[in-house]
């Protein structure tokens, strides 16, 4: 679905990625790294919020640059957490952040009855925000962003540490049954039971792409051994 072809970046000639390349599909995809490693600039030019220096996303084998807008409607970025919720219900929360996202209003009901049943907060659609648990509300948070269907879904370093760190991860998994899924992570200890696909960067350079299948238990050592790091 979404594939990275060598890709490199550079801020006032200073290089922040490396002739990078990997391909990220339905399913978990993990960027993991080291702050500094270069995660955030990679998840910026796959949003198409900053261009690569050379190289190219593309999505579904176009360009991503030349796809302008029709890329931009089927990528979503959900940021760590929502700072401000207000006393609304949950439908007319929905409802403004789908207008805030230019829905057309035939489809706008619609949009926000399927984004809240994709996360399980549809029975709560009445309900004053302050009056959910910290759990649904972040269900709901991310209804609002994922209601135009997007097919990428960016989660830029998600704080896994948090007392809704759980739920926030179910989120994640239900979201990967339908959508390409790229969380960054410095921890591999907090990604180990999610990722379906690792991508390992250090110091702007593509280390490992691929499966944890068999090294899961032991992700710590493994991500060590390719960094040339001891625990």
């Amino acid at each position: 679905m979404l594939k990275i072809k060598n890709i490199s970046k550079s801020y006032s000639d200073k290089p922040v990625l490396s002739d990078i390349s990997f391909t990220a599909n339905k399913g978990v995809n993990v960027i993991l790294g080291a702050n500094g490693a270069g995660k955030t600039s990679l998840l910026s030019i796959i949003c198409d919020v900053v261009p690569p220096s050379c190289g190219e996303v593309l999505f579904k084998g176009e360009n991503i640059r030349q796809m302008g807008e029709r890329y931009l409607k089927t990528v979503a970025q959900v940021h760590s957490r929502e700072n401000f919720f207000g006393v609304s219900t949950v439908i007319d929360y929905m409802r403004y952040s789908g207008r805030l996202k230019s829905i057309p209003p035939k489809e706008l009901d619609a949009a926000c009855v399927d984004a809240l049943r994709l996360l399980g907060a549809l029975p709560y659609k009445r309900v004053r925000l302050p009056k959910l648990s910290d759990d649904m509300r972040l269900r709901v948070f991310i209804a609002q962003t994922v209601m135009t269907r997007p097919e990428v879904i960016i989660f830029d370093e998600p704080e896994f540490n948090s007392p809704q760190g759980k739920e926030l991860k179910a989120v994640i998994r239900d979201l990967a049954a339908n959508a390409a899924v790229l969380v960054s992570s410095h921890n591999p200890e907090d990604i180990k039971d999610i990722a379906d696909k690792l991508i390992i960067l250090d110091k702007g350079k593509l280390l490992y792409e691929g499966a944890i299948d068999g090294f899961s238990d032991n992700i710590t050592d493994f991500y060590l051994e390719k960094i040339g790091a001891k625990r």
